[in-house]
């Protein structure tokens, strides 16, 4: 074999194992970006789960953070709203029980009770029954324009027969029946020696009862009783 086919031979050689050489290590280098593109994805794709389940997870705890948070604004408002109504009602009732007292104290026959009933020889003390007393009930209760005639028509005016008819039911002496300018219904009972003044008018009557009946209306509206 001449040199030149020798030489001719080997340069043939030399390019087919760089051929070859090209190929495998093509394959080679092929088979490491699938691969690292398999691992890329892979990771990609667990991150991608991982952040979904934290999303979820998240989501879960604002739902229920969110539901928690609604349920106490609901039992918050049905708090409010059942205070606020027992206010209501409980205003009503003061207001009723007001109402009451006062047309039973514009009756002029139990009126007559009170005055006799707080001044009754029976039920004062001996140093009581020595005082001389001022009951005061309002003038509006007769014939204003009788009282401002002369006086021979005001003794026999509407307040004059009132106070004939406690004096003839037992009022004690001592007493003095007076009109007052007041809007209040009831009467006021003033001790004349010692300047001490008792209220029992309407509102005085109608607090005192407040005081006694609300702690058991207000129990009755909490289903306590």
């Amino acid at each position: 074999m001449t040199s030149s086919k020798l030489q001719s031979q080997g340069v043939q050689e030399f390019i087919d194992r760089l051929h070859q050489d090209g190929v495998v290590k093509g394959e080679q280098l092929a088979q490491e970006i699938i691969q690292d593109a398999k691992r890329q994805s892979e990771k990609m794709m667990s991150e991608a789960k991982n952040e979904a389940a934290r999303m979820i997870a998240e989501a879960k705890i604002n739902a229920e953070s969110e539901k928690q948070a609604a349920t106490e604004a609901l039992n918050l408002a049905y708090r409010d709203a059942s205070h606020k109504l027992k206010e209501l009602v409980s205003e009503q009732f003061a207001l009723r029980l007001g109402r009451l007292v006062k047309q039973e104290l514009d009756q002029k026959d139990f009126l007559q009770k009170v005055i006799l009933s707080l001044t009754s020889i029976d039920e004062l003390d001996e140093s009581f029954k020595k005082q001389a007393l001022e009951v005061w009930i309002p003038k509006k209760m007769f014939d204003v324009e009788a009282l401002r005639t002369d006086a021979s028509e005001a003794k026999e005016s509407e307040f004059s027969q009132f106070v004939r008819s406690l004096a003839n039911t037992g009022l004690r002496e001592g007493v003095s029946i007076k009109l007052s300018e007041s809007d209040e219904s009831g009467v006021r009972v003033r001790l004349v020696k010692e300047r001490i003044e008792i209220n029992f008018s309407d509102e005085a009557i109608t607090a005192l009862l407040l005081k006694h009946t609300m702690p058991r209306f207000r129990a009755l509206l909490d289903g306590i009783v």
